[in-house]
């Protein structure tokens, strides 16, 4: 499915399992004035650039939606990709599963206004939360209280066969 990937860059990859990825810029815009000069002007540029590039990734990925009809559509970090899949939603009818990582709940009280309301939205609109611990998932509960109805604690996947001969 959909990945946010280099800010600009659109692709498919058939992954060997079969499996097809789509890689779509999920960008908006965005401005942290605590940043240094340097991150500010990259900051600026690329809110400059999303203004045109968010739509075009919003009618590319609702085009993608509509052509394979996903079930599921799974966000990984609650971030600029999950406000694009709430509003696919409006247009599209998919499950969301949002599985959360680390920094997208933990520094959730940072943000600004609209991070914090972003999160929150996330949160409540998925139909299911997953994460690789108990502590973000009951941190993700304090954000959304309706979190502990519909999460799961997901290991991180690991093939014992692959470190054999480590």
């Amino acid at each position: 499915m959909g990945t946010p990937s280099d800010w600009l860059r659109f692709s498919t990859e058939i992954e060997p399992s079969g499996v097809v990825v789509y890689r779509m810029p999920f960008a908006l815009p965005h401005f942290n004035p605590g940043m240094s000069r340097e991150g500010l002007g990259h900051s600026l540029l690329r809110s400059l650039v999303s203004l045109v590039s968010a739509p075009v990734s919003l009618a590319r990925f609702l085009r993608l939606l509509k052509a394979i009809k996903p079930d599921v559509v799974n966000v990984h970090y609650i971030y600029e990709n999950a406000l694009f899949c709430m509003a696919a939603r409006q247009v599209t009818d998919f499950r969301l599963v949002v599985t959360i990582h680390g920094e997208d709940i933990e520094r959730h009280f940072e943000r600004a206004r609209i991070g914090r309301w972003m999160v929150s939205r996330t949160l409540k609109a998925a139909d299911r939360v997953l994460s690789n611990s108990a502590y973000l998932l009951a941190a993700a509960a304090r954000i959304h209280p309706g979190v502990k109805s519909k999460s799961a604690v997901v290991g991180n996947g690991v093939n014992p066969d692959d470190f054999a001969s480590v």
